[in-house]
Order: structure tokens, then sequence, then C-alpha cells
């Protein structure tokens, strides 16, 4: 069954970037491949990214997106961070994942390999923030604030 509009709030769907269904306000997407975040460290600050899509406008949030169907997880992270930033990295340690009954998101450190750092069509800016300046109140999805918060107190960064 294919949904016309958000079977939680009841606005009318959009497509996403692989054409599949996808609420708004992210209450409903079809695609059941899940989400991917890199947390990218260097010189004991994190980069972040400043959202220029229709969700969570100007929020910071780490670098990632939706996995296309058929993509690994550790295959999408690469996409994403490279689309989003410029840079090219590989998949580090898996940190965790947070879901809720209609998605899940799964987080890894990142490596930096190559690339330039630069701003794309999905993210008004990227930027380093020094881990005890997070921007917490401006990030876009509590699932990242929740994970961030225990991967640098698990650290003793926090």
């Amino acid at each position: 069954m294919e949904y016309a509009y958000c079977p939680r709030c009841g606005m009318k769907l959009m497509k996403s970037e692989t054409g599949a269904p996808m609420c708004p306000t992210e209450h409903y997407t079809q695609n059941q491949a899940g989400a991917v975040a890199g947390i990218i460290l260097q010189n004991d600050s994190i980069l972040l990214e400043q959202r220029a899509g229709a969700t969570h406008f100007g929020k910071w949030a780490l670098p990632g997106g939706i996995a296309e169907l058929g993509e690994t997880p550790e295959d999408a992270l690469v996409r994403e961070v490279l689309e989003e930033t410029g840079l090219v990295v590989s998949c580090g340690q898996l940190i965790g994942a947070k879901g809720t009954p209609d998605s899940i998101i799964v987080f890894f450190e990142a490596i930096i390999l190559d690339g330039e750092l630069n701003t794309s069509s999905e993210s008004l800016q990227v930027r380093w923030f020094p881990i005890g300046e997070l921007p917490w109140e401006e990030l876009a999805f509590s699932r990242q604030e929740e994970l961030l918060k225990e991967y640098f107190h698990r650290k003793g960064d926090l």
C-alpha cells in the first residue's frame, strides 16, 4: 500500500531523494533501510552541518542521511558524508543505534581519508565545533543529541 498522506500527521507526502514517499515532518518514510550518521572528530572538535533542507532548517546535525534501498549502512555513511561535506571517509567503529517504532539511525565514527570541506545543497554550512562548545540547543535531532551525550560521557569528554 502506498500512502498519499502521512498516516501519523495527515500531511501530504513528498518524494525523498530516492523517490520513496516521505512526510515533510519526518513522521513517515517508506524506506525501510534506515539512516546513518557519522561522528567525525579532529583536534578535539566534531564536525556538524547546518541543515538547508525543509525539515529542521538552520539546525545543526551530524553528517549523514537515509540509506538507499540495497545499500549497507557503511556505504550509506561514506556516500552521505561525501555528498554533504566533500570529505572522503571510511567507517570506523560502530557507536550505537537509536530508534523509534518508525525508524532507526545507526551511528559510526568516521575517519577522514581525503577531500576538502565544503557545503552542499543540503547544508548551509559545515563547521568544526570544540567538544565543549557543541550547540546542544540548536541540534536538529533528539536521537543525535542523546547518542552524542552518551558517547562523550563514555569518553570522559562531558
